[in-house]
């Protein structure tokens, strides 16, 4: 006897409603719900399991190497695409099965679609902390500064453009020495200087502070004595004379050095020209800066996550209408610009800060005297705090060999055969030439000419002109030979230290304390 409709069940969900008035089931089958989500689960949860494992083969090197930022962009791709393609064919599987009806076919698809978004969502944030930690790490942070113009975020530890971690100390300073810590050392060197200095893409025991560390802890060996040393890295990003003598008088003689190494760079001398410029103050001894924020900030709910991290570039752009509304009505400033440049040169109109390149010292020479000017500052500045001061010349990669740094980002700005790329060393050059006034001055050209050589034994990236690795080695290795071979530490200028000369009055920041960022 065929079932009446009162008593037929209905396929996977249980009885029917016997009202005519109702459509779909009268009750939800708790078991074939919980089959359902299962079945959604394992569909979105399957290229995880491909991609983990694929990375952990990886790991243990079985299976060959992909780039980190082409990895992660694969995968954000293939989840979306996945989850896409995971989330049709569960609808599809659902509606041909009639599951749907329970809800309705449009809250159903609904709640699908949310389910395996935030499901999606979940495995990719756990896989990329898992294996990839640095994607949810705070990217290293620059903080502008009325005094400083830029300085590092303090006490933070953060990812770095390279990938490599970065750890500031509580003056922002890339170094593990606190001012506590520092000052109980026997000897204590300290850098000045920009990225170069600041280890822009090593990681921080492969900087060139951390190697001269080494070297000169080693030679303290080697003559016996029992003597501590240890290099106080205070290089900033986009850092020049002008800044660096800021850092010096306000924070750096501070950590009572008793030997200052300061590096120049070729694009320094652009940009004192243009930090000059931003003095708001009208005091060169004293300047003031009002500088918008040195970078855009993330969004406030992703700030912790690796996916959010991974998509930040699509999170900028998408941004950007809301940025020109706040820019609109006053309340949102652009972030600095480090590449808004203008300097006339002998009538022509330069807009970028390698203009030395392009013309002959004699049009040049007063923006290089001005650079020197700084120099000599801050020289003065750490006699007067008793230390040894030395200034150090860093040739750009074209200098030694132009055949490394292939793929230079920065080829726009400037060629390897620019007609006047020497220009940067022939003023050091003509200081030393004219009788040292003053300031040992050291050029790390020769040491980088043996050392480096074509791409086979590059010294810096294949896309981008700082220092690598082996650049950085190289470096810290010629300065500690050329500390060394001047007498350190036996020189009586260098060998002891006594108080903070009072013969100029530094300003400070309160207690010692680093400055809050405007």
């Amino acid at each position: 006897m065929p079932e009446t409709s009162e008593g037929r069940q209905s396929e996977d969900w249980g009885p029917e409603s016997s009202d005519a008035g109702l459509k779909g089931p009268a009750a939800i089958d708790p078991k074939a719900l919980t089959v359902a989500l299962i079945k959604a689960a394992a569909w979105v949860a399957v290229p995880f399991v491909v991609l983990i494992g694929y990375l952990l083969l990886h790991r243990a090197g079985a299976v060959p190497r992909i780039k980190e930022i082409a990895y992660e962009r694969t995968l954000i791709l293939n989840l979306g695409l996945y989850w896409l393609g995971a989330t049709f064919a569960l609808a599809s599987w659902l509606h041909r099965r009639k599951l749907l009806r329970f809800l309705g076919s449009i809250k159903a698809q609904i709640a699908l679609l949310a389910f395996s978004t935030l499901l999606s969502f979940a495995f990719a944030e756990v896989a990329l902390r898992l294996l990839r930690p640095h994607t949810a790490a705070q990217p290293f942070e620059r903080l502008a500064s009325e005094t400083l113009h830029h300085k590092n975020a303090p006490n933070r530890r953060s990812l770095g453009m390279g990938g490599q971690w970065v750890e500031t100390n509580s003056d922002g300073f890339r170094s593990p020495y606190e001012r506590e810590e520092f000052l109980k050392l026997t000897h204590r060197v300290v850098l000045l200087g920009d990225s170069f200095t600041f280890g822009l893409g090593v990681a921080e025991e492969e900087s060139v502070g951390a190697v001269l560390e080494v070297e000169l802890q080693k030679h303290l060996r080697e003559i016996g004595s029992e003597d501590s040393v240890g290099v106080l890295n205070t290089g900033v990003i986009s850092y020049s004379p002008l800044l660096v003598r800021q850092a010096f008088r306000r924070v750096v003689h501070e950590y009572r050095p008793t030997v200052v190494l300061m590096l120049v760079d070729a694009n320094d001398i652009g940009d004192d020209h243009q930090y000059a410029r931003e003095n708001e103050s009208g005091d060169p001894e004293d300047p003031r800066f009002d500088v918008p924020p040195m970078q855009e900030s993330s969004p406030g709910l992703c700030d912790r996550s690796a996916i959010c991290r991974s998509l930040g570039p699509l999170w900028d752009r998408l941004g950007k209408p809301k940025q020109v509304l706040l820019n609109l009505l006053g309340k949102h400033r652009d972030a600095y610009d480090y590449y808004a440049f203008e300097v006339e040169v002998d009538g022509v109109k330069e807009r970028n800060r390698f203009f030395i390149l392009r013309h002959p010292l004699t049009k040049t020479l007063p923006f290089f005297e001005r650079s020197w000017s700084y120099i000599e500052d801050v020289s003065r500045d750490v006699q007067e705090v008793g230390a040894d001061f030395v200034l150090v010349v860093m040739p750009r990669y074209f200098h030694w060999d132009d055949s490394e740094c292939p793929e230079n980002w920065e080829k726009d700005r400037y060629g390897v055969d620019e007609p006047f790329e020497d220009a940067f060393l022939e003023f050091f050059d003509q200081k030393i030439a004219a009788g040292r006034p003053g300031i040992p001055i050291w050029s790390l050209l020769e040491p980088f000419r043996e050392a480096g050589g074509g791409p086979e034994v590059s010294l810096v990236f294949d896309h981008d002109p700082h220092w690598n690795s082996a650049g950085h080695r190289v470096a810290g290795e010629a300065l500690a030979a050329e500390l060394v071979s001047s007498g350190w530490p036996t020189n009586p200028a260098s060998a002891g230290l006594g108080p903070v000369s009072s013969k100029r009055s530094f300003p400070s920041t309160s207690e010692g304390k680093p400055e809050e960022s405007p």
